[in-house]
């Protein structure tokens, strides 16, 4: 995978990472408010069928909101990561959009190939046009928090690199560390 320099041609990339854990964040609370709220609604509609109600309510509850809860949790881990230069947190963010991007990718091949043999909609052009933006978006949001993570695991913490400047007694390509 290649490594940028900069989020959006002149952010750090400390920066662009904080922007998409925030964005991640926005997103997962503003899909939570949504989805309790069809929750509570249908708690206050008066169904007939008590099974429907619970079934409807379960199903929006774990099953719609299982990708913005994710995003939520590793939003909150991709800020914490990055203000305390914690590189594992960055990782485990990356492995979160690859499964997000995979999904979206298998979601599209099965709509298509679905309208392409049975001649049936399974998701209306809307699904299908969010799930083509989102997957190049999510594509560039994994290759600024990688480049930041490869920042962050190549440098040397700043007190390391006192305590070589001490006591190093080799040339300058050369890298000591003091024990």
């Amino acid at each position: 995978m290649f490594v940028l320099e900069k989020f959006c041609f002149f952010l750090s990339l400390s920066t662009g990472t904080l922007i998409i854990g925030i964005l991640n964040l926005m997103y997962g609370l503003l899909h939570a408010i949504v989805e309790v709220e069809i929750a509570l609604s249908s708690y206050r509609m008066r169904l007939d069928d008590e099974k429907q109600k619970y079934a409807h309510t379960v199903s929006v509850v774990f099953s719609d909101n299982s990708i913005p809860s994710m995003q939520l949790i590793f939003g909150a881990y991709l800020i914490y990561g990055t203000i305390r230069a914690k590189p594992t947190f960055l990782f485990a963010t990356v492995f979160v959009q690859l499964a997000i991007m995979a999904y979206s990718s298998c979601f599209l091949v099965f709509a298509i190939l679905v309208l392409v043999v049975k001649e049936e909609k399974v998701a209306n052009p809307g699904q299908i046009i969010n799930e083509l933006c989102k997957i190049p978006v999510l594509m560039y949001f994994v290759s600024v928090i990688h480049s930041h993570y490869e920042k962050m695991t190549t440098q040397s913490p700043p007190f390391v690199d006192q305590l070589n400047r001490r006591r190093d007694t080799a040339d300058g390509d050369e890298i000591t560390l003091a024990y």
